[in-house]
């Protein structure tokens, strides 16, 4: 990995079909393997073990933004954004 560069991971409980959409619809390309490529940064998806709770079974996303400090910031803030909820 570049010396400017970083990895910033999120774990995620969004499905990953909404998280391919949303990274398909921002990125230049789709490489094999999960990354999704733009101008100066890469993102990888990798399927975690799901989240259970009792009977429930929550997916799990793990998200890796890798880019100078500054834009993984932006894009970790974007895919918060896109997938904020209100819970109740």
């Amino acid at each position: 990995m570049d010396m400017n560069k970083v990895e910033k991971v999120i774990i995620s409980g969004v499905p990953l079909k909404y998280i391919e959409s949303y990274l398909a619809e921002i990125a230049d390309s789709i490489k094999p393997g999960g990354f999704y490529a733009g101008p100066d940064w890469e993102i990888q998806v990798v399927s975690a073990q799901d989240k259970r709770f009792r009977n429930i079974s929550i997916p799990q996303t793990k998200v890796i933004f890798i880019s100078d400090a500054e834009t993984a910031e932006q894009l970790v803030q974007g895919f918060r954004i896109k997938f904020m909820s209100a819970g109740g």
